[in-house]
């Protein structure tokens, strides 16, 4: 079954996520899945009959009657409008058309008017449909399919009655739906719907039966597989189509979806409710109707439901509190077993696919492994819980099941865990330590021998299941080290659920938590597609919603995202993202989004186009708060934008067109939730605490924020909200109670006046018994006093909303938590630091059972959400409601539920700008759109669109400043320099006064010795302090040095006593004794080790780092020597790069190709000998066989008696003196440990024997109390009490005495007195007892005898009291006795435990003994052993350095041979390129063989003398040009020669220090022999010193003891010879048993590789031999072109540099150049032309404009200029008359219309309120229907 893990609902839209898919259809008459928006189309409106009276608005009718509100939705959860079906389509049989008549035409209908609007045809085929509707559900939910035919005839009857109900007739006593039928919020009738509103369900009319849907699947293509994905969403089932990308929803009758799972056969799927008894509903697939319905199963709500592999059971999960494991056999509806799964949230619950009745569930810290078992009571459900062990406790989110019974999980951490028989066998985790995910792993399968892991880090890995099948642990490490095959990671991903495709078994769909679904492509091949989204949305709560001004989109956050959703295509237009979750949003004109965070940032982004796309663009980003941003709103006039944080501060902006410039904040003090503008300069803001402000601004320009932001000229009154529910309670009841009394009152008041006159008829009065019998139910009635009337919560609420009331200075308000349900009247009063909480002035009853979370008002309607998912609407009689409607309460409302019911909680409902659409969203990430009718028709007006292209980008917030700590900081700053240039202002008056001062020091010095002043009259006297310091501090002084001789002293002969004696004393042994048996147990005396054999462990301990550390060193330095090899190459590489890069500047572009193909080669040459260097050589050794050789010598074993005289030692045993230290100190710390341990247990069990008997004397006190009573018969003994002997505190005997002045040590039992409490001896004694057991005082009066002096009723009391007594008195003993039970058990087990650890450590003590031994043995071979290990590290490391030194020289001798090479091909390239430079001058050629010759002749005499007896030549004159040779072309052969003598040096050069350094690379090889030779003698020396000195140790006697079961012997026991037999565990006996047959199967398997081996060399040879000819053949070609184009074999690097003439080289740049700059040049006269023509184009537009306005003009003069000339020559007097007339007849014309209008206007008012209060039509006018008779 393809399933995809609960989803949480916070995490993601969709809660569940689940594929259906079949394969390719067969059977023609099993329905094929598919689009099932293909069968189920889009209703149409057909057309209505003509109504007999007119319908207000009758084109917006959808459905065959009335209008129906459809649901809309966010295409981002992937709901689409027009697919929405039936609340619960599962009940709905063929042909059923569902119209509800609680659907009224118009929102100010009644419901039980909204009859009217149907004509009487309709009625009777409603009736008949409504009434198949209920039939249907009552027969299928209450009976069963088979009883419906019997409730057919039932038909007729209630036609009639369902007739009556449309009609109108009964619609009062219908008080709700037939028994059994699921509670719908469409289809329940409550006292609200009676007088509601029109309802705002989502329903569709249509449902298609299965009869149509096989047509439909007949229809499509029967080879294709439609893939169908099937997710929730609040209430909803969605259908997503992958092929055709439509979406189909579905209503779950469960409400809200806890898990959803798919039948393995794909005909069915179970969806698991939430809410109060959920259900778990069975549907049928493709015709999606509810089959099977499971109650009984949950409490709250179900986490998981799962079938098993062949789909005959099913298992479900339920959530808190109940957490059940059920499972079901679905086609009975019966429960097959129950049992509690575990006490905390189980998110997962699998059978195994191949053992049958097997599961296992997993969930928060714990994973269950149960079993179907049969026991003696019949079938149970029982499993184990997994134990953990070592490995930390982790949440189980994901597991899977091995067909051997094994379960692989995930874990937190990321890594998975191997269980085998509920304990973990081994954790998988990736090479070098890393874990498998980086974090929790959430699902996981196994296809084909893999196993495929998800993780919320966003990848998906693919392991090899053998591997992990077979892994188990080490004796160091419980993981297992395993890379995966294959891993897809996708970045920004968080994977919590994924299926397979049933079209492609490499296309999986994953869900994605950061708000995506993904189509991933797992083939992992060079053709794999890349991840594509199908669907995005947000990824968590939507926090805030805001609705565009004018257009029918509105922008959403919650998460990182800020996504704008255009509602009649319900697709996203955009989307931004942001490093933080954003918090609040606020839409204040058409192109400016203001967006609040967490982090207190303000970003103002602008909406518009960018390249004709829907785009959103940062326009600035702003950091008004240093806490999370609350809400955003704009004033009334626009100009001012307001935002609110949670520091308690509400920050002003001005907003311009795209910018916010920051005015200040007002500081409240509270957190600030949110707040609203009363006016452009009011605001009314309300806190988290539960306090409400109202803030006057001053005037926007007076505000001056050049030093701080802060207002504070601002008017703030406020109210500190005061919970009142208890008293308002009790108030209500109170007045229902005096109602009640007072209607009481009234009937007894009648009834007295009608005895009254019934008695004055016979003359007689009525007596006061009468009278009393009349008014006694009066008398009888009290008011109850509850505790709820009373309660006051400690902590109040939050403000839910808060709006002015109509009376000045008082505000109505809604409170969450406990106050909720009530709307508060406050009065706001002056705002102080702390006001003091004050009660609400009134409360008004709104429902206590809907929790409001969020509020909107608008027009007569108030839209409401609560926090179980809910949204109600109330309906008011006028725009603003009053007291007066808040008194009388909302009755007209209408709720409907398509969030969570848990996890929903709505935060916002806003409403589209024509108030057409309402929109909610909640904290479960889904956002709906409803469609309603408006109160009023509003039209919109065009949206303002912008061009995004050309506006700038923002700046982001930068640092973690905000406005006022970035204001106050630069104000600190300009303190700090204002300050500091005080600072030198000072200082330079301070230098002013020391000048003038020693200015008169030295004028007093200048005068006579008389008049002059001394030092003292400059100085202040400071006499009198200092002395009394002085004298303080100098007896303080003397005091301490006194007292610190006398305590040293002391100090020091108590540590030389303590030293002596107790020094390595850490614990004495005490020995506990049990209380009631004979059994004691002793610890042990614990010594410190010896501060030498610390030392020695510690100094072994850092060796051995140091030399691990060296040993690592050396493998770097070893590694160095490549590194240096490498080096050398590369560097000789790189000289053929930088050979290009030398040339000049006008070097040819051929003289660069040449260079490069040059390039080409060497990098090719060095390639091949890198290849060369890697091909082995025939004699030498493959290293890797050499480790496995080594490796099987080193594990293989040395059987070799140690007695042996051809016994070698292996490395790894050789013994030393550190070695053998380290040993013993070791084995003495473990010792030291184990002792250490035991101690602790003796010492506990010590302390709870003091416990015992300290509990036993406070019992034997509570005795004493509760025998009081009690007769003397019945009197029991106590325990006895345990005495605390002196061998149990035998600490105390050393201890010193805590007075100071007791000059002597006490004695033993004083000591013990002082330490422990007193025995039971002494304090028997002390109380004047006889025995130790006897400490109750029995002397007083017996029970009995006190008894007899009391009452019934006291003695009643008495012998309830004694029962009481004795009964808590046996508890106590019997309590007591079981404590000192267990103790005497804990005694025992002690002194087992001991006795098993003597053994251990006289086995321990025996063996150090042997080590001491061997210790003693090895200090006498010390220093031999030394001498022969420096001689043989000395010889190491001087083959290290000669090694080393070889090497370097190698390589030099390497590179000296290779600079030779190349200059002597630069000197050859130099004779073949001349020829190509000019072929006509030759004798250039000659010239420079010549002086070739010439300088070869001065170097030899003798071959110079020959060339001349030879030559007729003549001498060559090196500075005379030849004839017919140009000038230039001598001179570059001249230096071309030159180059080449210098070549030639340098080559001779090279090969001289080429030489002697591989005489020096011999000299040293011999060295290297040399003292391999030495190393090897000092080797076999230290040989036979190790075998001399383990036959030392071999004459030791060691001490092994053994049980005679341990030893065998085929002779008698007593005759067996015990010192010549051999030790050996029984375990390696059985190992090497066992280990010859594997031997002998790895020889077999060794000589197959051999033979395998042995052919593929023999192929391996031939293929040698037939690349050698093939290679001999192309050489041998080669060499013939060579020979046919150049006549010689030549070098064909040297021919690189040839090239072509140089002026050809330089035209043809040059004409490039030029083209370039025409180029140019054109395209700069093509820019101006088009300007020019582009302000040619300007002119001529604005003198055309100009031409027509003055046309315009003159003709509008020559108009006004006739009429004046016909008015001033027409002066007659019948003229005037003619205008008069028409004047009045205007007048009169235009008085009938305004009255004609007033007539309209009063016949629409008392129309509406008419249709407000009571609903139905109002005939028109009279005068208005004569009027416009003939109009119809």
């Amino acid at each position: 079954m393809d399933e995809l893990t609960h989803f949480p609902d916070l995490e993601n839209t969709a809660e569940n996520f689940v594929q259906f898919a079949e394969g390719t259809k067969t059977d023609p008459e099993e329905p094929e899945i598919v689009n099932l928006a293909e069968i189920a189309p889009e209703p149409k409106e057909p057309t209505p009959e003509p109504p007999k009276e007119p319908t207000p608005e009758p084109e917006e009718e959808v459905e065959v009657i009335g209008k129906f509100k459809r649901l809309r939705r966010d295409s981002d959860f992937n709901v689409h409008p027009k697919n929405l079906r039936s609340v619960s389509p599962g009940i709905l049989k063929s042909k059923s058309k569902v119209t509800f008549i609680n659907e009224s035409v118009d929102e100010n209908l009644e419901s039980e008017k909204s009859v009217d609007l149907l004509s009487e045809e309709l009625v009777p085929e409603i009736a008949k449909q409504f009434t198949e509707f209920i039939i249907d559900t009552a027969t299928e939910i209450i009976l069963g399919e088979d009883y419906r035919k019997s409730a057919e005839g039932l038909t007729e009857s209630v036609i009639q009655s369902a007739t009556e109900i449309i009609s109108g007739e009964k619609m009062n006593e219908f008080s709700g739906l037939p028994e059994g039928f699921s509670d719908n919020e469409s289809l329940t009738f409550s006292e609200n719907d009676q007088n509601s509103s029109p309802s705002l369900e989502p329903i569709a009319q249509v449902e298609v039966e299965p009869v149509q849907m096989k047509e439909a699947v007949k229809k499509s293509e029967p080879s294709k597989t439609v893939v169908v994905l099937l997710h929730s969403a609040g209430n909803l089932l969605l259908f997503h189509n992958v092929q055709t990308d439509e979406k189909t929803v579905l209503r779950s009758p469960a409400g809200s979806i806890g898990s959803i799972c798919i039948h393995p056969s794909k005909k069915f799927f179970a969806v698991g409710g939430k809410g109060d008894k959920p259900e778990i509903l069975v549907y049928s697939y493709p015709e999606l109707e509810v089959v099977y319905v499971l109650r009984g199963g949950a409490e709250r709500g179900f986490s998981h439901v799962e079938f098993n592999h062949d789909g005959s059971l099913l298992a479900s999960v339920s959530s808190t509190p109940d957490y059940l494991l059920t499972l079901w056999n679905w086609k009975t509806q019966s429960i097959v077993l129950r049992s509690k799964a575990f006490s905390l949230d189980v998110f997962q619950a699998s059978f195994s696919p191949d053992i049958d009745g097997q599961l296992v569930s997993g969930g928060i810290g714990h994973i269950r492994f149960w079993n179907m078992a049969e026991t003696f009571t019949g079938l149970k459900l029982q499993g184990p819980l997994g134990r953990f062990g070592r490995t930390n406790v982790s949440d189980i989110d994901a597991f899977v099941q091995l067909p051997d019974g094994k379960v692989i999980s995930g874990c937190e951490w990321g890594n998975l865990l191997v269980w085998d028989d509920g304990l973990i066998k081994v954790e998988i985790c990736r090479k070098g330590g890393k874990s498998c995910h980086d974090g929790n792993i959430k699902q996981m399968f196994i296809l084909e021998g893999e196993l495929l892991t998800i993780g919320v880090d966003g990848a998906i890995c693919v392991w090899d299941i053998d591997t992990i099948d077979q892994a188990d642990t080490t004796e160091t490490s419980m993981t297992f080290e395993l890379d995966p095959m294959n891993c897809l990671k996708v970045p920004d991903a968080s994977f919590s659920s994924m299926v397979m495709s049933s079209e492609d078994d490499s296309v999986w769909f994953a869900q994605d938590q950061n708000g995506a679904i993904w189509e991933l492509d797992l083939s992992f091949s060079h053709t794999t597609k890349p991840p594509k989204i199908l669907d995005q949305f947000h990824g968590g709560s939507v926090v805030d919603m805001c609705a565009h001004p004018s257009a029918m989109i509105y922008v959403s956050t919650g998460d990182r995202q800020v996504r704008i959703i255009d509602i009649p295509s319900s697709s996203a237009l955009t989307s931004m993202k942001f490093p933080v979750k954003g918090s609040c949003v606020s839409w204040p004109n058409d192109t400016t989004i203001l967006v609040g965070y967490e982090d207190g940032t303000v970003r103002n982004l602008s909406y518009g186009k960018m390249k004709a796309n829907h785009s959103l663009l940062l326009r600035q980003a702003l950091r008004p708060h240093g806490k999370k941003v609350n809400a955003i709103h704009n004033s009334p006039n626009g100009k001012l934008v307001g935002s609110c944080s949670d520091d308690g501060t509400v920050f002003i902006f001005n907003l311009s067109d795209d910018t916010m410039d920051a005015v200040g904040y007002i500081s409240l003090g509270s957190m600030i939730k949110d707040f609203t503008w009363v006016s452009d300069s009011v605001m009314v803001c309300w806190s988290k605490s539960g306090a409400i402000f109202q803030v006057t601004l001053p005037e926007i320009a007076s505000i001056d924020n050049s030093v701080s932001f802060s207002i504070t000229n601002v008017s703030i009154i406020g109210y500190q909200f005061q919970s009142c529910k208890g008293k308002r309670s009790r108030a209500r009841a109170m007045a229902k109670f005096e109602n009640k009394l007072a209607k009481l009152k009234k009937t007894c008041d009648e009834k007295l006046k009608a005895a009254q006159k019934k008695a004055a008829d016979l003359g007689d009065q009525v007596k006061d018994d009468e009278i009393k019998n009349i008014y006694e139910p009066v008398n009888a009635m009290e008011f109850e006093e509850l505790e709820e009337y009373s309660y006051v919560p400690d902590h109040v609420g939050e403000v839910i909303w808060v709006k002015p009331s109509e009376e000045e200075g008082y505000v109505l308000c809604q409170m969450a938590g406990y106050d909720q349900g009530l709307i508060y009247k406050c009065k706001l009063s002056e705002f102080e630091e702390a006001p003091e909480p004050v009660d609400p002035e009134d409360a008004f009853m709104l429902d206590e059972n809907f929790h409001v979370t969020s509020w909107s008002e608008k027009k007569n309607r108030i839209y409401a959400g609560s926090a179980d998912g809910k949204v109600r609407i109330y309906q008011t009689e006028k725009e603003q409601y009053t007291e007066a409607d808040l008194e009388n309460g909302f009755e007209s409302h209408h709720t409907i539920a398509m969030h969570d019911n848990q996890l929903g909680s709505l935060s916002k409902i806003i409403l589209t700008s024509d108030q057409k659409w309402m929109i909610s969203a909640g904290l479960d990430g889904n956002v709906f759109a409803y469609g309603v009718t408006p109160v009023e028709e509003i039209e919109l007006r065009p949206p303002v669109e912008i061009a995004l292209d050309n506006l700038q980008v923002g700046d982001e917030v930068r640092g973690t400043y905000s406005l006022e700590e970035a204001k106050q900081k630069s104000e600190y700053d300009r303190k700090v320099k204002e300050a500091n240039l005080l600072k030198i202002k000072k200082r330079k008056q301070i230098e002013s006064l020391i000048e003038r001062f020693d200015k008169l020091k030295d004028k007093n010095a200048e005068l006579p010795e008389a008049c002059q002043l001394s030092k003292k009259d400059f100085e202040i006297n400071q006499k009198l302090t200092a002395e009394a310091e002085q004298a303080l501090a100098d007896k303080l002084d003397l005091i301490r040095r006194q007292n610190q001789w006398d305590l040293a002293k002391a100090k020091l002969r108590y540590e030389k006593v303590f030293k002596r004696f107790r020094g390595d004393i850490l614990e004495d042994p005490i020995t506990l004794h049990a209380i009631q048996s004979s059994d004691k147990v002793k610890s042990y005396e614990l010594r410190a080790l010896p501060e030498e054999l610390r030392e020695s462990l510690e100094r072994q301990i850092t060796a051995e780092k140091n030399v691990r550390e060296n040993s690592s060193r050396g493998n770097s330095r070893g590694g160095g020597r490549d590194n240096m090899e490498e080096t050398q190459s590369m560097s000789s590489g790189k000289h053929s790069e930088t050979a290009i890069d030398e040339l000049p500047a006008d070097a040819s572009r051929a003289q660069r190709k040449a260079e490069e193909k040059k390039a080409r080669k060497e990098k090719r040459k060095r390639e091949w000998e890198e290849l060369m260097k890697q091909k082995p050589d025939d004699n030498t050794i493959n290293p890797k066989d050499e480790e496995e050789i080594r490796i099987a010598k080193k594990t293989l074993g040395y059987f070799h008696l140690k007695t042996s005289k051809d016994y070698i030692v292996p490395d790894h045993l050789r013994s030393n003196t550190n070695q053998k230290k380290r040993q013993i100190a070791l084995l003495s710390q473990e010792i030291f440990r184990r002792k250490e341990t035991f101690n602790k247990k003796v010492r506990a069990g010590r302390d709870e024997k003091i416990a015992i008997r300290k509990d036993l004397l406070n019992l034997c006190e509570k005795i004493k109390e509760l025998e009081a009573i009690l007769p003397e018969e019945e009197h029991k003994i106590p325990p006895a009490i345990p005495e605390m002997r002196p061998e149990e505190t035998s600490e105390h005997k050393f201890q010193l005495p805590k007075r100071i002045g007791q000059a002597s040590p006490p004695s033993n039992s004083s000591a013990i007195d002082l330490g422990r409490p007193r025995s039971a001896q002494a304090l028997a004694q002390s109380i004047g007892v006889s025995s130790k057991t006897q400490l109750i005082d029995r002397s007083g009066r017996s029970a009995s005898e006190a008894a007899k002096a009391l009452t019934d009723f006291e003695q009643a009391e008495l012998r309830q009291k004694i029962v009481i007594n004795r009964f808590e008195r046996d508890q106590a003993l019997e309590k007591a006795a079981k404590r000192i039970s267990n103790f005497d058990k804990d005694v025992r087990t002690l002194y087992v435990f001991k006795v098993k650890l003597d053994e251990d450590l006289v086995l321990a003590e025996l063996r150090l003994d042997t080590l001491q031994q061997e210790l003693i043995l090895l200090k006498d071979f010390e220093k031999r052993e030394n001498a022969i290990l420096e001689r043989v590290e000395k010889k190491e490391s001087e083959i290290d350095e000669a090694s080393a030194r070889a090497s370097q020289v190698k390589i030099k001798a390497r590179f000296e041979a290779q600079r030779g090479r190349e200059t002597r091909c630069q000197g050859e390239g130099l004779l073949i390129g001349l020829p190509a430079i000019d072929r006509r001058k030759q004798q250039v050629r000659k010239l420079l063989d010549k002086g070739l010759q010439k300088e070869d002749q001065a170097r030899d005499s003798e071959q110079q003398r020959r060339i001349r007896e030879h030559s007729d030549a003549e001498p060559f004159d090196d500075t005379v040009c030849p004839a017919n040779c140009e000038q230039e072309q001598f001179d570059k052969t001249i230096l071309l020669r030159a180059h080449r003598c210098s070549i030639e040096d340098d080559h001779q050069d090279a090969k001289k220090a080429s030489e002697s350094l591989r005489k020096e690379h011999d000299a040293l090889s011999k060295k290297i022999r040399l003292f391999n030779n030495q190393l090897k003698a000092s080797l076999e020396d230290l040989d036979a010193f190790q075998q001399e000195k383990q036959g030392k140790l071999n004459e030791l006697w060691v001490v092994v003891p053994l049980e005679t079961s341990q030893i065998m012997t085929e002779q008698e026991f007593e005759k067996f010879p015990v010192k010549q037999g051999l030790v050996v565990p029984s375990e390696k006996m059985n190992r090497l048993s066992k280990r010859i047959e594997e031997l002998m199967g790895e020889k077999e398997n060794e000589k197959l590789k051999y033979r395998k081996a042995k052919q593929q060399h023999v192929h391996l040879v031939k293929g040698n031999k037939d690349i050698v000819n093939q290679v001999k053949n192309l050489e041998d070609k080669c060499n013939q072109a060579m020979m046919l184009k150049f006549g010689r074999i030549v070098d064909i690097d040297s021919l690189a540099m040839v090239t072509v003439p140089r002026a050809v080289e330089e035209g043809q740049q040059q004409n490039q150049q030029n083209e370039i700059k025409l180029a140019r040049a054109e395209l700069d006269m093509d820019k101006k032309i088009l300007a020019l023509r582009e302000e040619l184009a300007i002119h001529v537009k604005e003198n055309t404009d100009r031409i027509a306005q003055i046309t315009m003009m003159k003709g509008e003069d020559y108009k006004l200029k006739f009429d004046l000339d016909v008015a001033t020559s027409d002066t007659r007097p019948q003229h005037l008359d003619e205008q008069r007339l028409r004047d009045e007849a205007y007048r009169s014309e235009t008085g009938e219309i305004i009255q004609e209008q007033e007539a309209e206007i009063n016949l629409l008012k008392d129309e509406i309120i008419r249709l407000t209060r009571k609903g139905g039509h109002l005939l028109p006018h009279p005068s208005y229907a004569a009027d416009h008779a003939g109009d119809h």
